[in-house]
């Protein structure tokens, strides 16, 4: 059987330990013929430590997924958006302040507010929060502009 978890508030705890209980049930699993791994939001660089301690012996994926590593840490899988996929989603609610969103590029996260309490603990954890604005781009291949997010100065 595969078991898949989170790290924060599954495996981790609000005060950022991996317990002496935990690690021990993944052990255990392990031993029974379990495969365990890991999926989370986290970058790698706030991942590492946990990941190292669950001694994982499969493929796991940080950053939202963005990264799936063999066991080694070796990269199996390293998926980015388009672009253009990103300008469409952010552009449709760009308006609407009640959606609050964020677009990571490596270790860099882009957001609307930097100061929002969306953003504090693990989900911004060894990470640069920056505030994005708005630049309109003109692409002759397109009959309108779009707009990319970047990082203001």
């Amino acid at each position: 059987m595969l078991l898949a978890f989170d790290l924060d508030k599954t495996l981790v705890t609000d005060d950022y330990e991996l317990p002496a209980e935990t690690l021990a049930a993944v052990r255990s699993a392990r031993q029974r013929g379990h495969f365990v791994t890991v999926l989370t939001g986290r970058p790698l660089r706030s991942a590492h430590q946990y990941l190292a301690q669950l001694e994982l012996t499969v493929p796991h994926a940080v950053n939202h997924g963005s990264l799936v590593r063999a066991p080694d840490g070796g990269a199996l899988r390293h998926k980015r958006l388009e672009t253009d996929l990103v300008d469409s989603l952010i552009e449709r609610h760009l308006d609407d302040l009640e959606v609050e969103f964020s677009c990571v590029i490596d270790d860099v996260l882009y957001v609307r507010d930097p100061a929002s309490m969306h953003w504090r603990g693990a989900m911004a954890e060894s990470r640069t929060i920056t505030r994005f604005r708005w630049v309109p781009v003109w692409r002759p291949t397109r009959s309108c502009s779009t707009a990319t997010a970047v990082a203001q100065k």
